[in-house]
């Protein structure tokens, strides 16, 4: 196997825990850096998985837990980045997306908001909720939306 890295700051145990920050240098005349981050590719016949990518918050138990953020680009002088999140695809099935709102214990459960970027010189951005076209004389996939149930009173 391949060698191991990895990064980690100490544990705090009388205050906070360590961080650590990756920043790539800006451009004054051209792009900016870029981050890369990726798992391993399985090479070759070997029957292995891909490596994994995993971005978690921290938790805890006397407070909030911590916030986790993905953001494109913004721009003064042209578009803003885009943000694309794609699953894989595979040669038995696709993988999935999944947006998953927390579970609260004594409080409402985490809320799930998706809205359409403003404009304050033309159209607001467009909204399109779709299913793939089937391959083959089967059904395309279905669309369903529902809320949960509420226990008797």
């Amino acid at each position: 196997s391949s060698g191991t890295m990895s990064l980690s700051t100490g544990v705090g145990t009388g205050g906070a825990g360590g961080a650590i920050t990756v920043s790539v240098g800006s451009g004054d005349t051209g792009a900016g850096g870029a981050v890369t981050v990726s798992a391993g590719s399985l090479g070759g016949t070997g029957g292995g998985d891909g490596g994994a990518v995993s971005l978690t918050a921290g938790s805890t138990n006397n407070a909030n837990g911590g916030d986790a953020s993905l953001t494109a680009g913004s721009s003064t002088g042209g578009n803003g980045g885009a943000l694309s999140l794609t699953s894989g695809s595979g040669s038995a099935a696709g993988g999935a997306v999944s947006l998953t709102g927390g579970t609260g214990a004594s409080g409402l459960g985490g809320s799930i908001t998706v809205s359409t970027g403003g404009s304050t010189d033309t159209s607001s951005g467009g909204m399109v909720l779709e299913t793939a076209d089937s391959g083959t004389a089967n059904p395309s996939g279905t669309v369903s939306i529902s809320t949960g149930d509420a226990p008797a009173a």
